[in-house]
């Protein structure tokens, strides 16, 4: 009988394979490298791989089965019957399992259309005269030309935005793919556009390679590509010449005012548009969607507003970088951060600057865009707290932003601004801002944002937007929220799974003394203290000391405080007396804060309704009712700007101040009657609310049960039953944790 290895021989299957390999990969290196040059698109090229790998068994089994000869081809199938009959189905087996492996190797490895991601980003029509401009390549190391690339791309963005015939996916969905490898159709069908436009920047010294190549998404054909080997003094003519490329290979048509915005970069001065795009592109980097934070790295700031002042400098009618300009300042100053020269700035000093700038880009360019959203911004800032701003100022806020997003209704940067401002006083409006940023933006990670304000009247929804941007942005603190949400709902263990060891360290402290493990609150209040030091420092152990109402130790530890401001220390010891009912000690201390009327504002009397308690409990207590009056109406003006009772859980905490505000006038079955009320609504966390808002228990971080204000309801039917039924399910809540509850068996719920 005949071998496998002698029958594979003298049928040419073994040459046959061998030749079929080079083959293959001769014509692979050829297409590789002449396909590209066509503009061919990347799928052809896959496409021969693929055929060359499936066209490999069927050779081989047309090897064994027929013979070639000078008379043609010949069955072979027949000849030497003596070949063992297993021999032919090892190599039909073999060769079905390379194809099947062939298969396999493909649905792995060769990137897939992206459909299931796409489920989870919401995929949009398709319209024709559509693009994505997607953020340019940096191909060179320098500190900021990823600053400049971004910034490049965001200015040809912008230009093409101008086009009412074209259009745009928005600057943060499209900034998504930053980074990403992400399958070109994935792209189109998640913004809703038929082209992209992608490209990268090299640069070194003064010169410039700029590429750049227009695609198809549907079909991966390149509609246009160019490459730029130009100065950077010739900067605008690349913007120009592929802005005039993408609109007539899309075939935009263009109105006369809209080709004049279409080559206009707001300066002359090549250089100074240089610094401009590379400070832009920093500030964007910290502001878009998180607001003025530069406290981690105050360096950043003064460099960022050291490129603003030199584009100035080069070109003193550059409008937008004086808006520019007159932005970073207002973001250092209101933080106190390093100015330029290495100095503190304080707000005092730093707005001026920020409105000199600002004076300037509205002389220059008194309609453009970022002139007059920065003035809105200032403007607010100058008058003051959106929720204690006067009816008019706000009105008149409201209507200068609307103003501004109907002159531009295609700018998400308009709609952010708009939304963020009516975020605290006027939810709907904010929603509705937030939904119209959504759909022009799909992929803005404002979709925290819109879920933070959302989980007030709608958890459900919020949830799922929050798991959403997880999934899109792991790294933003969307497991903050959710636990925040669950916390309100009333489900304080769930809020500790979501929130993990990292999240929230104040909510943690407050959720783990809610139910009962004061041992884990305090392992994490003495770390916090530890870690914040300073004023904080000396505060959170005073803040411990009450809550264990070991009150001598307030008050050693009052003394011992090398931070602490005298008001910060008064109000402290009013706190302690007030708990030990000394109501004509805590009087003096009060009196002594009324005369000063700095202390009395860090105190929180002039600003909020929060810490009124106590002060209007001790003038109840000792005859001083119109004393007390007056913080009653300070506490009912600041509920009368609340928000609407829609709102499922800050209407709540507004119950909550109400209650208090009813026990300290001794109206004891109404203020009953709002305990149960919130209580049925999710109220679990019997030491307060940890986040700071106007609207809590002024008891934090106190026992509530224990507080003098409750001294005339304690022994009321009612009350106790009510506490019993907080302590009960508080207690079921922290076995459910004891017992091994993990994230895995929650993270499906609604």
């Amino acid at each position: 009988m005949v071998s496998l290895f002698e029958e594979l021989k003298r049928r040419k299957v073994l040459n046959t394979a061998a030749m079929y390999v080079v083959g293959a990969w001769l014509l692979i290196q050829v297409a590789d490298v002449v396909l590209p040059n066509f503009n061919a698109p990347q799928w052809i090229i896959q496409a021969i791989i693929i055929s060359l790998f499936a066209g490999f068994p069927i050779a081989i089994l047309l090897a064994w089965l027929f013979r070639i000869t000078p008379q043609g081809i010949e069955d072979d199938s027949s000849e030497n019957q003596s070949t063992d009959p297993r021999a032919q189905y090892l190599v039909i087996g073999l060769s079905l399992s390379f194809s099947v492996i062939g298969v396999l190797a493909y649905l792995n490895f060769v990137p897939d259309s992206g459909v299931e991601e796409a489920d989870n980003i919401a995929t949009l029509p398709i319209i024709e005269k559509s693009i994505a401009v997607l953020p340019f390549v940096t191909m060179s190391a320098g500190d900021d030309d990823g600053y400049f690339a971004d910034g490049l791309t965001e200015e040809l963005l912008n230009s093409l935005a101008q086009l009412s015939d074209l259009k745009v996916a928005a600057r943060t969905s499209s900034f998504y793919y930053k980074g990403r490898d992400v399958d070109i159709r994935e792209i189109g069908a998640n913004l809703g556009v038929r082209h992209v436009l992608e490209g990268s920047v090299r640069r070194a010294g003064d010169q410039l390679r700029v590429t750049a190549q227009l695609i198809d998404v549907q079909n991966g054909f390149h509609l246009w590509s160019a490459n730029y080997d130009r100065t950077m003094d010739n900067i605008f003519t690349i913007q120009d010449d592929i802005a005039n490329e993408v609109t007539g290979a899309l075939r935009v048509e263009l109105l006369g005012e809209e080709l004049e915005q279409l080559v206009d970069h707001g300066t002359t001065n090549p250089r100074a548009q240089n610094l401009y795009l590379i400070a832009q592109a920093r500030l964007d980097s910290v502001v878009r969607g998180r607001g003025f934070e530069f406290q981690e790295d105050p360096e950043f700031g003064a460099v960022t507003r050291a490129l603003f002042e030199e584009a100035v400098d080069l070109d003193p009618n550059y409008a937008d970088a004086w808006a520019g300009l007159a932005k970073v300042l207002i973001a250092l100053s209101r933080q106190g951060l390093a100015d330029a020269s290495g100095a503190l700035m304080t707000r005092a000093e730093g707005f001026p600057l920020a409105e000199a700038a600002l004076e300037r880009a509205r002389a220059l360019d008194p309609d453009g865009l970022t002139t007059r959203l920065v003035s809105a911004q200032f403007r607010q800032l100058q008058i003051g707290t959106i929720r204690l701003m006067s009816e008019a100022n706000f009105e008149s806020l409201a209507a200068e932003y609307e103003s501004i997003v109907a002159d531009f209704p295609q700018s998400t940067i308009a709609l952010e601004q708009m939304a963020a401002f009516y975020f605290e006083r006027r939810q709907e409006l904010a929603m509705n801002a937030y939904e119209r940023l959504m759909a022009l933006d799909p992929l803005s990670p404002l979709m925290l944002n819109q879920a933070t304000l959302l989980y007030y009247f709608e958890p459900e929804r919020a949830k799922s937007i929050l798991k959403r941007t997880g999934d899109l942005y792991p790294d933003t603190q969307w497991r903050r929220e959710i636990a925040m949400i669950e916390h309100y709902r009333g489900n304080l263990h769930h809020a500790l799974i979501w929130g993990g060891e990292s999240e929230v360290p104040l909510l943690r402290e407050t959720l783990w003394l809610a139910l009962g493990d004061e041992e884990q609150a305090y392992a994490l209040r003495e770390n916090r203290a530890i870690n914040m030091g300073g004023a904080f420092g000396d505060r959170l152990p005073i803040q411990t000391a009450l809550y264990r109402e070991d009150y001598d130790e307030v008050f050693e530890l009052i003394e011992q405080a090398t931070t602490l401001s005298p008001a910060a220390a008064s109000s402290f010891r009013i706190q302690a007396l007030t708990r030990l009912r000394r109501y004509e000690e805590a009087q003096q201390l009060i009196d002594e804060l009324w005369e000063d009327d700095e202390a009395l504002r860090e105190y929180g009397m002039r600003s909020s309704a929060r810490g009124h308690f106590d002060l209007i409990h001790v003038f109840a207590m000792t005859g001083q009712e119109s004393r007390a009056d007056i913080l009653r109406d300070i506490s009912q003006a600041r509920l009368a700007q609340g928000f609407p009772e829609e709102n499922l859980f800050l209407s709540r905490y507004m119950d909550e101040v109400r209650m208090l505000l009813l026990l300290t006038a001794g109206q004891s079955e109404e203020a009953l009657d709002l305990f149960e009320s919130i209580v049925e609504r999710g109220w679990r966390a019997t030491v307060g609310h940890p986040t700071g808002s106007a609207y809590i228990f002024s008891v934090l971080p106190y026992q509530f049960e224990t507080h003098p204000l409750l001294d005339s309801v304690r022994d009321n039917p009612r009350f106790i039953a009510t506490m019993n039924f907080v302590k009960e399910d508080n207690a079921r809540m922290l076995a459910e944790l004891e017992a091994g509850l993990t994230l895995d068996d929650i993270r499906d719920e609604p």
